[in-house]
């Protein structure tokens, strides 16, 4: 085992997990909400983040069973389940007519074939309305782990995956991009989490990818530091990315992580309580 912090998400990190066993012990970081918003863009640049730190992690999402389920029973590409917003928003032969549903809101007589998300949409949601809950164990069940010492669930969308993330002991971060709402999907998976308040990091998507990027970076220390292990959400923006100081830290690969100066390496002056709940950088 690994000491790395005392949050619950980072206290202990058993390395060399096997296939089925219980994840609980990994460090668990689930991202969320809304699509579009740079979700898998800052779970990529944690990872790797994470990795060039000594530790080995995965990104598993709890959609990955869903999708692989539209794949085999509904024919749909890889590419319209994980691909680019253009190929997920491709059409499929799939029509609310083979879903069992009447055609409402999406797809009609003329136009009846429903785009890859929006089977996702209709199956995953359908696949809860059966059987409550299903989806969220997915990545707590090893299966999908491996080895990892860092599991990172890029796609967090209900109550019960966030709140099971924070059983697990975990941290969710919710991405936001100014200008790019996704109002006009009003699919329960878009809007399920909105006014949920268990987010420990809200990331302001307001800069470049490069910035996002930094972002991630800076965060990775944070978690490994025991930093996040308050009650204040601590929200970031990307376009100022400077004034999430991390400190003078060295990290030396496989060992606890160490930091110098402020509480988790973040100076003092740079952050603004904003109602004794929310610390905003």
């Amino acid at each position: 085992e690994r000491e790395v912090g005392s949050h619950p998400a980072t206290r202990r990190v058993r390395l060399g997990q096997r296939r089925g066993e219980d994840v609980a012990a990994a460090l668990i970081i689930g991202i969320g909400h809304k699509k579009q918003q740079g979700k898998d863009s800052l779970a990529t640049a944690l990872m790797s983040e994470f990795h060039h730190l000594g530790h080995d992690p995965n990104t598993v999402p709890f959609s990955g069973p869903l999708k692989e389920l539209c794949q085999a029973v509904f024919g749909l590409t890889w590419a319209q389940c994980n691909g680019t917003e253009e190929q997920k928003s491709s059409p499929t032969e799939v029509t609310l007519w083979d879903l069992g549903k009447a055609p409402f809101n999406t797809g009609s007589i003329d136009d009846p074939y429903l785009t890859g998300r929006e089977v996702l949409q209709h199956v995953g949601v359908s696949m809860r309305n059966i059987f409550p809950g299903i989806w969220k164990n997915g990545p707590f069940l090893g299966q999908e782990s491996g080895v990892a010492d860092v599991i990172i669930i890029p796609d967090v969308r209900f109550d019960d995956e966030a709140d099971k993330i924070k059983a697990e002991g975990g941290l969710l971060i919710r991405v936001i991009r100014p200008g790019l709402d996704a109002e006009d999907d009003l699919h329960e998976s878009e809007t399920a989490l909105e006014g949920y308040n268990g987010w420990n990091v809200t990331v302001v998507n307001d800069s470049t990818l490069e910035d996002l990027q930094e972002v991630a970076r800076r965060l990775a220390h944070l978690v490994l530091s025991g930093y996040l292990d308050r009650e204040e959400e601590l929200v970031v923006h990307s376009k100022a990315v400077e004034s999430l100081d991390v400190g003078r830290s060295k990290h030396n690969r496989g060992r606890k992580l160490e930091h110098f100066g402020g509480k988790g390496g973040i100076a003092p002056s740079s952050m603004e309580a904003t109602g004794g709940a929310v610390h905003e950088l």
